[in-house]
């Protein structure tokens, strides 16, 4: 995770080091979210492809950059969502723990959220799967793309 500014007024600090102290576990949500539902869904229409033959071998470790701009989009959306986490309420360590705690809840459900939205689905497994190749990088910049497009208003609205 690249701890910075991604808005502007994007300045809680300690919510940033709370999602930067996870990240390894945050990138194993996106991940096994979206390859269990693939996986999933390919058994339910009997498909047998290399991805995802890839998919029921892999071991879950994977080059974290894949997802790291997936996962950085997500923690400054999560930032803007919740301003009320900016002023603590609750002693310090105390409110370290309740942002952790309110960080993995949003990443756990948006994670299942996500998997089950076909194109981002299949843009997380084939990131990991084909990681660092020209295949690897269109499924990062498709996520990206589509993780972008969450945050914008639809018009009219």
């Amino acid at each position: 995770m690249i701890v910075c500014e991604r808005f502007p007024g994007d300045t809680n600090g300690e919510l940033m080091n709370v999602q930067h102290d996870v990240y390894g576990w945050a990138l194993g949500q996106l991940f096994e979210s979206a390859r269990a539902v693939y996986l999933h869904s390919a058994r339910v229409i009997g498909i047998d492809t290399p991805l995802t033959q890839s998919l029921e071998t892999s071991d879950g470790r994977f080059d974290h950059r894949v997802l790291q701009e997936a996962h950085d989009l997500l923690a400054a959306r999560f930032r803007r969502m919740r301003p009320d986490l900016q002023q603590p309420d609750l002693e310090p360590g105390e409110h370290g723990q309740r942002l952790r705690q309110e960080w993995c809840r949003y990443l756990s459900k948006e994670a299942t959220r996500l998997a089950e939205q076909p194109l981002i689905c299949r843009a997380i497994v084939k990131a990991v799967v084909y990681q660092n190749t020209q295949a690897g990088y269109r499924a990062e910049e498709e996520l990206a793309v589509c993780l972008r497009l969450g945050d914008e208003p639809l018009s009219g609205s």
